[in-house]
């Protein structure tokens, strides 16, 4: 398997595991084309060759990182409610795998973090891969 079917089979996987999306390759193509014509919008620039945009598929709204070099989709992302964060200042601690289950909250392992706010409780998770 090569670099480009390895990042498909993953993009795969987290539409279904996050989002309950079958992302077959008309999904994947017509999210790279709406980025493409600037359709969607650009939340932040993470290296030289890959950025962060927010896209909609279906009613479900996410964010999604972009290779350019590659033209591919690396991964889809939650996107973290503006409101909660507007209601407390969070302070982030990552907790271990252990942790996160026993507290009933889903880790996927190595490149997979898991936050709670000290203040509030919140949790988040994100994926590091890529």
């Amino acid at each position: 398997m090569d670099k480009k079917q390895a990042i498909t089979k993953h993009v795969k996987k987290r539409f279904k595991q996050r989002f309950d999306i079958e992302c077959n390759r008309f999904v994947r193509r017509a999210i790279i084309k709406a980025i493409q014509n600037n359709e969607c919008e650009r939340i932040s620039k993470t290296s030289c060759a890959r950025s962060v945009y927010k896209a909609k598929v279906g009613d479900k709204q996410m964010n999604v990182v972009y290779d350019n070099r590659r033209k591919k989709i690396i991964t889809c992302l939650y996107i973290r409610d503006e409101a909660d964060q507007k209601e407390c200042n969070h302070e982030w601690v990552e907790v271990s795998k252990d942790t996160a289950e026993a507290v009933g909250i889903y880790h996927a392992g190595n490149c997979y973090h898991v936050e709670i706010c000290k203040n509030c409780g919140k949790d988040q998770a994100y994926d590091s891969s890529g």
